[in-house]
């Protein structure tokens, strides 16, 4: 029997991003996804167009028959507050070993993928075992602005504030040193560092790399090593990332593979 991770997240059609890639690197992994959709993300290769929340009852009925434990729960778009509601009594009930929060607050055309952001913090971030922010997000979440190392320090402390017992804020969109992750606990703190990749095949990073974390966590891995070894897979799927078209403005996807 395979340890289980349940995903909740948004349905992004290209399979780039949400629950479609978050199954696929899952199962790449070695983990087994059990999916619950929040939401709609209406987008091409070029960006995102619409989000339509799912009717909360559809996500409560969903919830209301699992008749599995998950070792991890990760989460990507939430919803609504009444979908964020919803989560929040799931991962009381469920108590998993850990929670990985993704916080796809915006896609990469600056839609909006969030409502309630008071309600999120309070019954989501809270209950957070890590939370994995990048830049933007994280400066949104804090009221930060992220220029220096030490900007993001100041954001990762307020964000252990909030509850979660792991910070990691992605560098991705770092001005200072682009691609260097920065991890902080309670304990501790150290950057993780890769060459930063130029290219425009980066649609659906960010759930990967929580999707690796959570797959690594639910195969036995401590949270260190779950963290670097989804840093090493993610960096590898983008070397290997891929084009879905010929326009010159599209994004293209992470190559999602078995390690």
């Amino acid at each position: 029997m395979k340890e289980i991770v349940l995903v909740f997240a948004g349905y992004d059609q290209t399979a780039g991003a949400g629950v479609l890639a978050d199954a696929r690197t899952i199962t790449c992994i070695g983990a087994h996804p059990i999916c619950i959709t929040t939401s709609f993300v209406i987008q091409n290769t070029k960006g995102v167009k619409e989000v339509v929340f799912l009717d909360p009852s559809i996500i409560e009925k969903h919830i209301s028959i699992l008749d599995i434990k998950p070792k991890v729960v990760k989460i990507g778009v939430v919803g609504d507050e009444n979908a964020i509601k919803l989560i929040s009594k799931a991962i009381d009930t469920l108590k998993p070993d850990y929670v990985v929060l993704d916080t796809p607050l915006f896609s990469k055309n600056d839609t909006p993928l969030f409502q309630g952001i008071e309600l999120f913090k309070e019954l989501i971030i809270s209950k957070a075992s890590i939370i994995t922010p990048n830049i933007k997000e994280a400066s949104f979440l804090t009221g930060i602005k992220i220029k220096n190392k030490e900007d993001i320090e100041q954001a990762a402390n307020i964000l252990l504030d909030m509850g979660p017992k792991h910070v990691i804020i992605k560098g991705g969109h770092r001005e200072d040193e682009p691609g260097v992750d920065f991890y902080k606990s309670l304990e501790e703190s150290f950057e993780i560092k890769k060459d930063f990749i130029e290219t425009r095949n980066t649609h659906g990073t960010g759930c990967v790399y929580a999707s690796a974390i959570a797959s690594y966590l639910a195969l036995g891995n401590d949270i260190k090593a779950s963290i670097v070894k989804a840093k090493d897979y993610v960096d590898r799927a983008i070397k290997q990332g891929y084009r879905l078209n010929y326009n010159i403005d599209a994004w293209g996807v992470l190559n999602i593979f078995t390690p």
